[in-house]
């Protein structure tokens, strides 16, 4: 490699990611960058990602701006050691945009994989895969504002895409068309409705996408079933008043739900399955998706190998995904393989019931409602009825009908309240 040769700056791979938009560029043009360095951060359809420099160098050019869309391997930015001759940074730029559109598979070998270590990469350790132009969002929102055709422009971006300048001169130089993706999406007498057009994440493109395919496709049915608590929340109690007395953190009804639910799946281990259609696969890994409410959006992150864990362990993860999905911390290795989602809407205050979209591939999610407090008609020592105020749980088990009977879910759901209602394994 020669000294100061002008490098190209990628896209990194990301796990199982296929798209990623530039947010934020933590370097400007001309600027020193150290090794370890944040030079830009990328959103996926599930997280957001600090790409850092692998090497010390200088920041020649960027050609992603933000909020622009691209494919991992896709290069968006040119660096080097130092500073390097305008001639030297404009033959780079020519041979880029005269590469054809392509997508790089950028060496990891050495890496551990999670998005905190992804590192920039010079172009001749890639192997080139064919694929189409990606335009930013800024410059598709103006052609169809003004009506124009992209590929009725000559794009002088890398790889021939268009830029905001290409498109800004082409408008300037034709009477701009009314219309455009904005006024297809107001419903017909919307028209003088004033409104404010938000721009869809990644995340939510993708949620909406995989919801919209799930409920197409897999034929899901919820079952519930009202279950006890004052057990269990006794023995919470108890377990959370010694932990607090020796300075430690307490135990939360939601953890102590999540251990029982582990134990209820070894025991009916076709719950935590992934449908195919010739084949089921049965995990022996009880793989805990727990979904959680930020204000980007609803991630579900995964406790590994949860059925392992006692309750205090279990919480402990749980409480740490937690912290990490609220402060924007999680890493791509977070979010997948999972197979059992847990749903905690009654977090929120939702008290009736907790019915939700199955989160592919797994076969079962059990949503969980807020307990609440219901008479209890019961028969007394004396043979008479009485009425006793009771705290009950009400989950909502949602299921996959083809790999999954009526049978299955009611048997998951009867040791499940076994669990919750003499909850004294949860003090072994």
């Amino acid at each position: 490699m020669q000294m100061n040769e002008v490098k190209q700056l990628r896209i990194p791979h990301m796990g199982s990611v296929e798209n990623a938009r530039v947010v934020t560029w933590r370097i400007a043009e001309n600027e020193y960058f150290k090794s370890g360095d944040t030079l830009y951060e990328v959103e996926t359809d599930k997280t957001l990602t600090e790409v850092e420099a692998d090497s010390d160098g200088f920041l020649l050019k960027r050609l992603a701006e933000e909020d622009e869309d691209f494919k991992v391997g896709d290069v968006v930015g040119l660096f080097a050691d130092e500073a390097v001759s305008q001639e030297l940074l404009e033959n780079a730029l020519v041979e880029l945009r005269a590469e054809p559109p392509s997508v790089e598979t950028i060496d990891t070998a050495g890496r551990s994989g999670s998005p905190e270590n992804m590192t920039l990469e010079a172009a001749d350790d890639a192997s080139p895969v064919q694929t189409g132009v990606r335009h930013s969002p800024l410059v598709r929102k103006l052609a169809a504002e003004h009506g124009i055709d992209l590929q009725d422009i000559r794009g002088s971006g890398p790889n021939g895409r268009v830029t905001k300048e290409d498109i800004l001169a082409h408008i300037d130089s034709k009477p701009a068309v009314e219309g455009g993706e904005i006024a297809a999406i107001v419903p017909p007498g919307y028209e003088s409705v004033p409104y404010t057009a938000i721009s869809n994440s990644l995340r939510r493109q993708t949620i909406a996408r995989r919801l919209s395919a799930v409920v197409s496709e897999v034929p899901q049915l919820t079952a519930d079933m009202e279950i006890g608590m004052e057990h269990v929340i006794a023995v919470r109690n108890e377990l959370s008043r010694e932990r607090v007395e020796k300075g430690e953190s307490g135990i939360s009804v939601f953890s102590c739900i999540a251990a029982a639910v582990c134990k209820a799946l070894l025991a009916h281990p076709e719950l935590n399955a992934t449908y195919g259609e010739k084949k089921r696969i049965l995990w022996q890994a009880v793989n805990l998706g727990v979904a959680i409410d930020t204000p980007d959006g609803l991630v579900v992150p995964v406790v590994r190998g949860a059925e392992k864990l006692d309750v205090v362990e279990l919480n402990a993860e749980i409480k740490a995904l937690t912290n990490k999905a609220l402060d924007g911390k999680l890493a791509q290795a977070d979010l997948e393989g999972g197979t059992f989602t847990l749903s905690n809407p009654g977090a929120l205050g939702l008290v009736l019931r907790a019915e939700a979209i199955l989160n592919p591939p797994q076969v079962a999610l059990l949503g969980l409602p807020a307990t609440r407090q219901v008479p209890v008609a019961e028969i007394g020592d004396d043979g008479n009825y009485r009425v006793e105020v009771r705290t009950v749980l009400r989950p909502s088990l949602t299921f996959d009908h083809r790999a999954l009977d009526g049978g299955h879910v009611i048997r998951f759901l009867n040791t499940l309240s076994e669990y919750l209602v003499d909850p004294d394994w949860l003090l072994d």
